[in-house]
């Protein structure tokens, strides 16, 4: 390696820092030969297309070489020439994070012609240790998907398909490889562990972990979904990364229209008699428009899109949801936008500013079984602005830039504010109980949250020849995110209370119905005991002796229905003091990755650092993480060095930090005040103060806090059958560790009541006195692990000609004794749930472990489309389970049996299931290369109503152990219309 290459390789490293926005584009390294094998320097070298806003020219070095870096995704002509030699050129695709190699060799020119040689994109990629699938909206035009980047997802391999979700947008985000798909707050579904990429803009939800806006699906230019070997330039692993790229326009005006439409009356009739477990139908309006095209030839192109949604769905009320028959429409609108300028100053520089716009109205739920005096309105707003700069340097060099600033503003309002506070009332455990009766109130008081992220980059791409090929990256990016979350008092309180039928139910009796948790009662005990003078600890003490025993506590009964008309007074929630909690965080990140090539031998080696700093409304530090080293390798191998298969290995570990509602609890110092009463004699007692730290501070963070870490293992062998067939086997270990929960001081660190289980402050980097005057404090589990294996298996025909075709299965083994995702569940308070506990290690909840998908396209000659889409799992993994707080908490957690002892984690399965989508479209070719085409979709399209999820709680208020509680929706039609120019 020369002296200026040293030089290069050093500066790089001295860049280091910070992190690196995702990477949308691809290079193409082509080696111009003539007779005999010999380097032709100084051949021309062109490339053009539809994705370049002019073509890139250049010309071949010494050794025959030419690099053209910073391609967008998309089809490429690549021309060379050179005097006394025929031209040739090559057609091929180019797709992100992909470095495409020709060899081009050039004939002595006898007659004057060019030589076209097209050559199509392969489906497994013989020099990458990458596993990513590469989705455009044209390939899956004929696939019955939701219209949405989530829903493209779902064709990768290793993701699940999300049931029922062909409506408004993907109803759950699908999980991949070790992501969860597994919520322990009411045992819901979706997975909140993947990542979103827009532009190189992370539109990852931070308070959901989830994709943050919708785009029309004809913005987008290339969708690629990563699901293992993740390069060091990226954020995330967890998960699945989709890094999407929107359309920059083109050299010619183009642009699409379409409209799609769904109404009850093309729903297949129920077949189950029980109205719970009916879902609403959808009346359904989706209209969107895309166009772009050049402002000035070879230096200015435009693009924009939109889309707007809305839905009035027919909501047929359930005989839990209401007394008598009742129909109510839930109301969602959803608009959104892109506008896009990319304008070319110079030949080597390239600067885009691009808008996106995502705005939500809701009201009311599409739940059958939500009584509408629980209704809410929503609205939901975010705007983002960016910025991008791309420059060449010397031909070897590709300067990288990026700044992006985005506001979501979100707010909720309860519907019906007549019905009052929000009043769940509690029943015997177990009885099945119509919602009507147990949600009373209205949805509560109103609250609003507004984020704002802003980010900015800086990458560095250097190419060079020494001892083989080196794509070398280094990059800085700096990112900042704030929310502000509030209460607006409308009722200032919210209470649970029990049945009239269980008044004079003792505090003992609710504590062993696990209607008031064990440490909820031990908690009040506490207080009471430091509160001799108060009303409640007098009307406890039942021979006044000014002692308060455990038996005289347990002994203290509820039946006052003073000031509710519902039932009787049990807990409340006061609303003290309504603030603004302003919470967020600074991430710095670096990464340095060297992409080398020698021979058959590809290597992927670098390492990403990642620092982390949460701060309070004062911009005080909250915890300052110490910098995180996350290692990156991979590396592939191609067997016969002709590009057709490919052994390779890939080793990595992935942050996942921590999501805003837990930064929100840990770092309250400005917001709302609760307090938390029971009704004890004759009147309200406050045991604890919940909130912000004008009062007192409700939880803090462990000093020795890590963000949780995914670790990953891949083998992989791929093969190229032929020039669009390919089989791709993926063997894969994961690792998580690090996991993140809410510990109970007075719990652990007390020996008599934790036991052989109990911990020491200095286990969370505490000094001896712990951590203050805190409630709770978040820290790494003690003990918490997860593991998967899997194999996945893909027989691929790329779309070519007429058809194309997937046929895919995932096995996947996935154990642990945590689902924790950074959260305040119950394994930090409840000894018993402790997850060095021996019954809590057993099989996830949410693992599928058998999947298979099936989907594919047909063009007939009669311009008529056939698509289908077959999906069958073999039913998720749970866990029999009790729930905490039914109606409020809705936390499962392992069952107990009579005997006092707890079932082991993971011992039971939803019901397997298999679905049906088709899709049939017919073109009609218009003049000037027009094309009008109407649209019919059959999701479910065999009716099959059977149930994929069955009641997993002993305690539940709405359906019996084991009972279904999720149905296939009906077979339903969809009907569309699209012309594009």
């Amino acid at each position: 390696m020369g002296l200026r290459n040293w030089i290069w390789l050093w500066a790089l490293f001295a860049v280091l820092g910070a992190w690196l926005s995702a990477d949308n584009s691809g290079s193409i390294l082509i080696t111009v030969t003539g007779p005999g094998g010999t380097a032709m320097a100084g051949a021309a070298v062109a490339v053009a297309s539809r994705s370049l806003i002019a073509p890139r020219t250049a010309a071949a070095d010494a050794r025959g070489k030419v690099l053209l870096a910073g391609l967008l995704p998309g089809r490429y002509r690549v021309r060379v020439s050179r005097p006394g030699y025929e031209t040739a050129e090559r057609e091929i695709g180019l797709v992100q994070d992909q470095a495409v190699e020709l060899v081009i060799p050039l004939r002595v020119e006898t007659v004057h012609e060019t030589v076209v040689v097209s050559k199509p994109l392969p489906t497994v990629d013989t020099r990458s240790a990458t596993v990513a699938a590469h989705i455009t909206a044209e390939e899956v035009e004929a696939i019955p998907v939701g219209r949405d980047y989530r829903a493209y997802a779902q064709l990768v391999p290793g993701v699940n398909v999300v049931p029922n979700s062909d409506g408004i947008e993907t109803r759950y985000e699908p999980a991949s490889k070790s992501g969860n798909f597994y919520y322990d707050r009411g045992a819901a579904m979706g997975s909140r562990d993947n990542t979103y990429l827009l532009d190189g803009f992370n539109l990852t939800d931070m308070a959901g972990g989830t994709g943050a806006m919708a785009l029309d699906n004809d913005a987008i230019l290339e969708e690629e979904v990563i699901t293992s070997g993740l390069p060091a330039q990226y954020p995330g692993g967890s998960g699945y990364v989709a890094n999407i790229v929107t359309r920059p326009g083109g050299p010619t005006m183009s642009g699409s229209v379409d409209y799609f439409l769904q109404k009850p009356s093309m729903y297949a009739g129920f077949a189950t008699g029980d109205s719970r477990l009916r879902s609403a139908r959808e009346d359904k309006h989706d209209g969107g428009f895309a166009i772009g095209g050049p402002l000035a030839r070879d230096r200015a192109w435009f693009f924009a899109a939109g889309q707007e949604r809305s839905n009035s769905d027919d909501v047929e009320l359930s005989a839990s949801a209401s007394p008598v028959p009742r129909r109510e429409t839930y109301g969602f609108r959803r608009s959104n936008g892109l506008g896009k300028l990319t304008l070319r100053p110079s030949d080597e520089d390239l600067l885009t500013a691009v808008a996106y716009a995502d705005l939500r109205r809701t009201d009311g739920s599409r739940d059958v079984n939500t009584p509408p005096n629980r209704y809410a309105e929503g609205k939901d707003d975010a705007l983002t602005y960016g910025l991008s700069y791309q420059r060449m340097l010397a031909a070897v060099t590709l300067l990288e830039s990026q700044f992006f600033d985005s506001r979501r503003d979100t707010k909720a309002v309860p519907a019906d504010p007549g019905a009052g506070p929000s009043n769940t009332v509690l029943y015997e455990p177990g009885e099945a109980v119509p919602a009507y009766l147990r949600d009373l109130g209205s949805s509560g008081d109103a609250s609003r949250t507004v984020q704002r992220k802003r980010q900015a980059s800086l990458a560095v791409t250097r190419f060079v020849h020494a001892f083989g090929d080196h794509q070398i990256k280094a990059g800085v990016q700096w990112q900042r995110w704030e929310e502000a979350n509030s209460t607006e008092r409308i009722f200032g309180d919210s209470m649970t209370s029990l049945a009239p039928p269980m008044a004079g139910l003792t505090l003992g009796g609710a504590r062993d119905l696990n209607l008031l948790p064990a440490s909820e009662a031990d908690v009040i005990y506490r207080t009471l005991l430091l509160a001799p003078a108060s009303d409640a600890f007098r009307a406890l003490d039942a021979d006044h002796n000014g002692v308060l025993t455990p038996a005289e506590f347990a002994a203290a009964r509820f039946g006052s229905t003073a000031g509710n008309v519902a039932g009787v007074n049990f807990l409340r929630q006061q609303l003290e003091y309504a603030g603004v909690n302003n919470v967020g965080q600074t991430d710095w990140a670096f990464f340095l990755q060297d992409d080398w090539r020698l021979g058959r031998w590809s290597v992927a080696a670098g390492a990403r650092v990642e620092k982390i700093r949460y701060f309070a409304s004062d911009g005080s530090t909250i915890l300052a993480m110490a910098p995180a080293v996350y290692p990156r390798l991979g590396i592939s191998w191609d067997v016969d060095g002709d590009g057709r298969q490919k052994l390779s290995l890939a080793y990595g570990r992935y942050s996942d930090p921590l999501l805003s509602p837990m930064i929100r609890f840990a770092g309250n110092l400005s917001g709302s005040i609760w307090a938390d009463e029971v009704f004890l004699g004759d009147s309200w007692f406050s045991y604890r103060t919940r909130g912000s730290a004008t009062l007192a501070r409700d939880a803090g963070f462990a000093p020795n806090l890590k963000n949780q870490v995914a670790t990953e293992v891949q083998l992989v062998y791929g093969v190229n059958l032929t020039p669009t067939v390919g089989f791709l086997a993926q063997l894969y270990h994961r690792r998580e560790d690090n996991l993140i929960e809410d510990y109970d001081p007075a719990v652990y660190f007390d020996p008599a009541v934790a036991g052989r289980l109990a911990l020491t402050p200095a286990d969370f980097g505490y000094p001896a006195s712990g951590p203050g005057s805190v409630n709770y404090f978040l820290g790494n589990l003690v003990g918490g692990k997860r593991r998967a294996w899997g194999i996945d298996l893909s027989l691929e025909r790329r779309f070519a000609g007429v058809w194309g075709a997937s046929l895919q299965y995932s096995w996947k083994r996935a154990e642990g004794n945590s689902t924790s995702n950074g959260d305040a569940n119950l394994q930090g308070d409840f000894v018993d749930l402790d997850p060095r506990q021996p019954y809590m290690y057993g099989p996830l909840p949410g693992t599928i472990e058998h999947q298979v998908k099936a989907f594919g396209s047909y063009r007939t000659p009669w311009n008529v489309e056939l698509g289908a889409l077959v999906y069958w799992n073999s039913g998720a993994v749970f866990t029999e389970s009790d729930i905490f707080r039914p109606g409020s908490y809705d936390i499962y957690y392992n069952h107990r049996r009579p005997d006092g002892s707890y079932v082991r984690a993971g011992t039971e399965k939803d019901p397997a299931y298999a679905t049906v989508d088709l899709r049939l479209g017919y073109a009609i070719p218009i003049p000037r290369g027009g094309r009008f085409k109407l649209i019919l979709d059959v999701m479910n399209a065999l009716n099959n109503q059977g149930p994929i999820r069955i009641e997993e709680a002993h305690n539940s208020p709405d359906f019996a152990y084991r009972a279904p509680r999720l149905l296939l929706a009906p077979r339903r039609f969809e009907l569309g219309v699209k012309f594009t120019w």
